[in-house]
């Protein structure tokens, strides 16, 4: 009963990251055919263009979740391992690239606090400048998750057949909050924060459009904060099952296959709230589906037509 439940715990996360992984590449085409082909405003551009350093993110970390859940069902079916040189390393580039996409999330709020607080200083607003946070932030990543390494946390899990840090290990468990969720958080907590007091004390008489537009962009850092701590809600089984650890002494068995669909379905909801939180891609998405619901119709109609001519012919 227990490999039962395992397997389809592990086969529901590998279908959703599958899908995962489909959305984003459709959602990435799309955008990138639009900044290359397409004769946006540059405010447009820039707002996709910031958008578009998540889903990569999203992606890498979704692909190798996927070579995960594959391990496991290769370990489950035919008891292969998968202990190799190159595990550790691909455990600890899962964490750096699941800590980027709390990172990229800040870059949002970051867009429209200067948007928002800095409007004067346009190279806060630029495309490259969120590229260049986005290196910093990676190379950040790494010194700050590097400990793990050095702990020796990250272990083969010979239920799960790849590499991960186990519950047991309370100091791993720790830091990972703390580098993952905490700095994180904290610096989102600041922004809402800064840009809360800026508006409060926004004169009475600011031109109409500027308060429009102020408004607009508070919407959206409201949305990306409830998309974060959706995410945080989500991040509570970890913890459960790093108490459950430190009162038994040993992992549950079940504890990482419970926590992937979790994780999957976190991936994907983020994927889609971006899409719909972010009117340029909403609005791209929308009209691609409407000009494929258009094109049926004008080729019947064409069909249709050229039916009349030969009967009138005839």
């Amino acid at each position: 009963m227990m490999s039962n439940v395992a397997f389809v715990l592990n086969i529901i996360a590998l279908i959703i990251d599958l899908c995962t992984c489909v959305i984003i590449l459709f959602i990435l085409c799309i955008a990138i055919y639009h900044i290359v082909c397409k004769n946006l405003k540059q405010e447009d551009r820039v707002v996709i263009c910031v958008c578009l350093t998540i889903y990569p993110v999203i992606f890498l970390f979704t692909i190798i979740a996927v070579s995960f859940h594959i391990q496991t069902l290769l370990g489950d079916l035919y008891e292969k391992t998968f202990n190799s040189a190159s595990c550790t390393p691909i455990g600890y580039i899962s964490y750096v690239f699941l800590n980027m996409f709390y990172w990229a999330f800040i870059n949002q709020a970051l867009f429209r606090l200067c948007r928002i607080v800095y409007s004067r200083y346009q190279y806060l607003q630029s495309f490259w400048f969120y590229i260049c946070l986005s290196l910093i932030e990676l190379v950040f990543s790494f010194i700050v998750l590097s400990p793990l390494l050095f702990w020796h946390a990250i272990v083969y899990l010979t239920d799960d057949f790849y590499c991960y840090v186990k519950f047991t290990h309370t100091r791993g468990i720790l830091w990972l909050a703390f580098g993952i969720y905490g700095i994180p958080l904290s610096i989102l907590s600041l922004i809402y924060l800064r840009i809360a007091i800026f508006l409060r004390r926004q004169p009475g008489n600011l031109a109409t459009a500027v308060r429009q537009r102020q408004q607009r962009d508070l919407a959206v850092f409201q949305r990306i904060l409830v998309t974060i701590g959706i995410l945080v809600i989500l991040g509570i089984a970890p913890i459960i099952f790093l108490i459950m650890a430190q009162i038994t002494g040993e992992d549950y068995f079940l504890a990482f296959r419970l926590i992937w669909p979790f994780i999957s379905l976190t991936m994907i909801g983020s994927s889609l709230a971006l899409l719909l939180f972010t009117p340029q891609l909403k609005h791209m998405i929308l009209k691609i589906a409407y000009q494929t619901q258009i094109v049926p119709f004008d080729s019947a109609a064409g069909n249709s037509i050229e039916q009349q001519r030969a009967t009138t012919r005839v």
